[in-house]
């Protein structure tokens, strides 16, 4: 319970799903949404910035390994084998 990255461990061995999901999908289908809400929105050379931030790149990044790649931090941390 101690080690959950998310604090998503209860005393019962269960899983609150919407702390684990706040913290290991922040860049999930919601940032998506707002990432491209705001790039519609943009100027030219306020796309060609957005386009070359981080937060694009781990939005990408997401995209191509599934939402839960953050999951990876939980199993690190967790020490049952």
């Amino acid at each position: 319970m101690e080690s959950c990255p998310a604090g998503a461990l209860n005393e019962e061995g269960k899983t609150d799903v919407m702390k684990c999901m706040r913290v290991l999908e922040p860049y999930g289908l919601g940032a998506n949404i707002r990432f491209w809400t705001k790039l519609v929105d943009a100027s030219p050379e306020e796309k060609k910035s957005m386009l070359k931030d981080v937060e694009y790149w781990r939005l990408y990044h997401v995209l191509q390994m599934g939402f839960q790649y953050l999951c990876f931090n939980c199993m690190k941390a967790c020490p049952v084998d």
